[in-house]
């Protein structure tokens, strides 16, 4: 048995339909799009340098990002995002962790403000309205 026979082959797949993009021939062309959507392949949703929470959401220092991310460009940087899992986990992953983190320090669940709007408070209002109520 050779190293790596039994993991699977990562697989290049559209960052907007997550189909997979079996005929591009790699290093992707700008001109190459999804079959499914046809959405250009080569834009910087591909990129494994993509970074949502990153300046310019690149993270190639280097790089000249364009200002539309979705559409086909000529950054010299550009890795095609070969993954096993979606394109666009990393992404989807830090703004869900983000998210949550926010809502555990908001206590930002939705059930939880309701009631404040109901009464006709923001939900910040009615924080401060709770912590400062007399007993």
């Amino acid at each position: 048995m050779t190293l790596g026979e039994d993991t699977p082959e990562p697989v290049l797949k559209c960052w907007q339909c997550q189909s997979e993009a079996l005929d591009e021939p790699l290093p992707l062309s700008r001109q190459a799009i999804c079959q499914e959507c046809f959405e250009p392949l080569r834009c910087c949703y591909m990129c494994l340098h993509f970074d949502e929470s990153a300046m310019n959401r690149c993270e190639e220092d280097r790089a000249d990002p364009p200002l539309e991310k979705g559409v086909a460009n000529f950054c010299e940087f550009f890795v095609a995002g070969l993954k096993d899992s979606d394109v666009g986990s990393k992404r989807l992953g830090r703004n869900a962790s983000a998210q949550s983190s926010l809502d555990s320090l908001f206590g930002g669940s939705e059930g939880d403000d309701a009631g404040a709007s109901a009464k006709g408070l923001s939900p910040a209002e009615q924080r401060l309205k709770d912590l400062f109520a007399e007993d």
